[in-house]
Parts: C-alpha cells; sequence; structure tokens
C-alpha cells in the first residue's frame, strides 16, 4: 500500500514538473495575443511556471528551471546581473549568516521567551499579533526586504516557542499580515525609500505640489486602520485559532534563563545590522548615513561577519563560525528572490507589450466618472500587483490617472496616494514581492498552496476595506 502511494507521488511530481518545463520553455512558442511580442510570451511563460512551482512542488527546483528559461529570452549575461549582481539578493545570502550565529547560541529563542513573558503580551493574544504587525508596518521604510528576514524568523520562533501547530490558518495568516504590513509601511513616509521614489515621480509628471504633511496624514491613519482591519478579519472571518497565544503562562514558556555572553554578542550584532539599516535611510545622520548607505545591506553584513569573526565565545572559538552559520542559510528564498528581483522588471519592459496591451484594456475605463475610475484603476493595479512589481507598475500607471484626473478637474493628488498604498496588496503569488516571497518559504510553517489560497481571499477584503476608508479621508483632506 505504502509502494503505492510513494509512487503515485512519484508520478505525480513529474507530471507537475512537465507542466513547469511546458511554460518556461516552449510557452514562447505560442501565437502572441493583444500586442504582446513573442519575447514578451516567453517572460509570462517563465512567471506562469515558476508559480505552478512552486504551488504544487517546491520553492527551489522551480525557481532554477524558471531561471534558465528566462535565460533564453533575455540572456544568461544579463539574467545573472540582474538576479546574482543584484545588491539585496547578494546582501540576503551574509543577512542570514549574521542571523545564523544569532540562531545558533540560542539568541533568537531568549529574545522571543523574553518579549512573551512581558505583560504587555502574556494571555493578550490578538493585541500581540496586532502589535507585531502594526510594529511592521513602522518599520516597513526602513528597508522592508531585510526586515522581513528577520521579523519572519523571529515569528517562526515565536510560533514554535507557543507551541502554535504548524500549516495552520494563524501561521499562513501571521505570515502574510507581515508581508502586507512591510509593504504599506514602504510608502507611508514621503521622505523615506519607496516613499521618496513615488512622490519624486509624482511631481516630475503632476504640476499640483504635493502637501508631504497631508501625505503622511493621510497614510499613517490609513495604515493603521488596515492593520486593525488584518486582524479583525483573522479573527471574525477566517477564525484564526489563537489559543496558543491566549494560553500563554510562565509554566507554558518554562523556566527563565538568563542571557549567555554569547547570545548577548549575538543579538547585539543583530541589532547593529538594523540600526545600520535604519540610518542608510536619514541622510541628516552625515558620514554614517554615507558609510550605511554606499555599503548597503551586503556591506554591513559583511562588516559585522568580520567583526563577529574577531570575538571570541566563551569557549574560546571564533563567534562566527562560516561551517555553521553556511547551514543556516534558505538557499531556496535566495534563488526565489532572485527570480522575482528579474522577472517583476521585465514583465513591464516596452520590449513585452505586456504594458502595452494593459493599456488597451484599461482605456475603456475613461468613460465612467472620476470615482469610478478611480476604483476600478485601483483594483486592477491590486490584481496585477500580485505578478508584476509594485514600484514600477505604479510609475507605469501613475500618468495615466493623473492624465485623466486632470482632464476631468478633479485634483489627483489624494486619489494618487491611496492608489500608491492599494498597490501594496501583492499577497497571492510568491512572485508578487520578495516579502511575500520569503513570507511563502517558512516551509517549516506554511505551505505555498495555502498561502495562494488566503491571498486570494484577503487581496477582495483588504481592497474593500482599503476603498471603504481610503476614499472618505481622501475627500477629506484633498
Amino acid at each position: 500500500m505504502k509502494a503505492n502511494t510513494s509512487s503515485k507521488i512519484f508520478n505525480s511530481q513529474y507530471f507537475h514538473y512537465a507542466l513547469v518545463f511546458f511554460f518556461c520553455f516552449l510557452f514562447r512558442f505560442i501565437p502572441p495575443f493583444a500586442v504582446v511580442t513573442p519575447y514578451g510570451m516567453g517572460i509570462i511563460g517563465c512567471f506562469i511556471g515558476v508559480i505552478y512551482g512552486w504551488s504544487t512542488l517546491n520553492m527551489f527546483i522551480p525557481s532554477l528551471i524558471a531561471l534558465v528559461g528566462l535565460s533564453l529570452s533575455i540572456g544568461t549575461l544579463p539574467l545573472i546581473a540582474a538576479a546574482f549582481g543584484n545588491m539585496t539578493v547578494a546582501g540576503m545570502f551574509f543577512v542570514f549568516m549574521v542571523m545564523g550565529v544569532a540562531i545558533e547560541v540560542g539568541g533568537i529563542d531568549w529574545l522571543v521567551n523574553k518579549l512573551l513573558r512581558s505583560k504587555l503580551f502574556m494571555g493578550k493574544a490578538w493585541f500581540t499579533v496586532w502589535f507585531f504587525l502594526f510594529l511592521c508596518f513602522i518599520l516597513g521604510n526602513f528597508g522592508a526586504i531585510f526586515l522581513v528576514l528577520i521579523v519572519c524568523q523571529f515569528i517562526a520562533s515565536l510560533l514554535k516557542q507557543i507551541d502554535a501547530k504548524p500549516y495552520s490558518s494563524l501561521t499562513c495568516l501571521l505570515f502574510l499580515g507581515v508581508a502586507y504590513c512591510l509593504m504599506m509601511g514602504q510608502v507611508v513616509f514621503p521622505y523615506l525609500g519607496l516613499g521618496i521614489t513615488l512622490t519624486s515621480a509624482y511631481t516630475a509628471m503632476c504640476p499640483i505640489p504635493l502637501d508631504m504633511g497631508k501625505y503622511m496624514l493621510f497614510g499613517l491613519p490609513l495604515g493603521t486602520i488596515m492593520t486593525i482591519v488584518y486582524v479583525l478579519i483573522m479573527r471574525f472571518i477566517f477564525r484564526a485559532d489563537v489559543t496558543p497565544f491566549q494560553n500563554l503562562t510562565e509554566d507554558v514558556l518554562g523556566e527563565a534563563k538568563p542571557c549567555t555572553a554569547d547570545q548577548k554578542k549575538a543579538l547585539y550584532a543583530l541589532l547593529a545590522m538594523i540600526v545600520f539599516n535604519i540610518c542608510s535611510a536619514f541622510p541628516f545622520l552625515g558620514p554614517l548615513y554615507q558609510a550605511t548607505a554606499y555599503l548597503t545591506m551586503f556591506g554591513n553584513a559583511i562588516v559585522l561577519l568580520i567583526i563577529m569573526g574577531l570575538l571570541k565565545r566563551t569557549d574560546g572559538t571564533p563567534l562566527f563560525d562560516p561551517k555553521k552559520a553556511s547551514g543556516y542559510v534558505a538557499w531556496d528564498i535566495i534563488l526565489l528572490t532572485a527570480f522575482i528581483m528579474v522577472i517583476s522588471n521585465y514583465m513591464t519592459a516596452s520590449e513585452t507589450g505586456i504594458m502595452d496591451s494593459l493599456f488597451i484594456f484599461l482605456q475603456p475605463m475613461t468613460q465612467f466618472s472620476p470615482w469610478i475610475f478611480v476604483v476600478l484603476l485601483i483594483a486592477v493595479a491590486a490584481i496585477i500587483t500580485n505578478f508584476a512589481n509594485n514600484l514600477v507598475l505604479t510609475i507605469a500607471l501613475l500618468p495615466f490617472m493623473i492624465t485623466y484626473l486632470t482632464q476631468v478637474g478633479l485634483s489627483p493628488t489624494g486619489p494618487v496616494i491611496l492608489f500608491f498604498i492599494s498597490c501594496q496588496m501583492a499577497l497571492c503569488t510568491p512572485g508578487g514581492s520578495p516579502m511575500t516571497a520569503v513570507a511563502f518559504s517558512m516551509k517549516d510553517w506554511v505551505e505555498p498552496k495555502m498561502m495562494m489560497h488566503y491571498g486570494l481571499y484577503l487581496l477582495p477584503l483588504l481592497l474593500f476595506f482599503d476603498l471603504l476608508f481610503g476614499i472618505p479621508l481622501s475627500i477629506i483632506l484633498f
């Protein structure tokens, strides 16, 4: 009986791999539709293939297949430069090593245990969930890709200590919530990170000046409301079981152990990496900003690894052991992120014809009234952002929105800011954003198929409440 079951699984895997190969290597030969080019068909095929592979097989092998397939369309050297020459992808390798030291010496587990013993969280299940999501929202502008690696590892340790059930609604929704809140946090501060990029694009396209104060008065309250909405959706719609949080007591957590010297060193290094990343976002810090911004996440992590290699453990060995630390490098996340960095940009390249096809599809929407147009455009963007780079998509659709609203006499400022925030709902596929990809890759706690299932339900719910609260707030402020 067991042999038959194993044979069926083996055969089904061959079928899934065959489909992945078909999309990544043969889809390009299907006649193009609309104004999509044969080049664009190759890009689309690789994306469909890898999404299918991630949901039915694993993250690692389908990513490799898709990267090879993609190289046939864009060339091997451009692929390597865009994927592995990317500072985010290269930096992730060394960030994982810094985190690996903290995990190996038990520093992360000690920190989680310490926080859970706080009166602020003890027995307050839903407040604990909201607090961590709100913290992700506030910190999202200080390097969301970097922070998602740390937060997801922290959440994994937390779930382990409270004996949470893996592959449950709680675990899936928690990791998706982390990704969503970090993505929202990227755009609420107009002077930092992704926010300054989007506001600069708006300023270049629109003659109406952007009031930065009103921007934050709009973004911060709306983002805070959406973190609350997310938790309420978890509680009343998905009915996530938070019993492990609710039953949290001193007895469940066990004896409180003091932080060892090795744990302190590893946690200080992890804290330094976070501080360096935050400092790289503030130009007024002068030389410190210049150094951390110039080094990037890649260089900052290497500097810390050098320092950790010089520090000694209590047993006399180096704090940073390359062999042990490299065991904590999540190669599936690195490959997955490398693919996303390439595909998200090439999906919107002019040579593919994909964006031109999208504009043809959007043109009839200009026949509607201004606010109906805004709602429809935001809805379409929220869906497409699950398949394309958030930033590129937003900037590509921005002129379309600004031109139409200016022509009909409606100030585009409020709708545009709402548009920025609404384009951060890439929760349905791991290809939507690096933050979602990392959330999907927490294989000890979630399954990609389950994550897609919850993402598909979350998207219309979050979009509805985003518009429900965002439109009145936009009208009041702008």
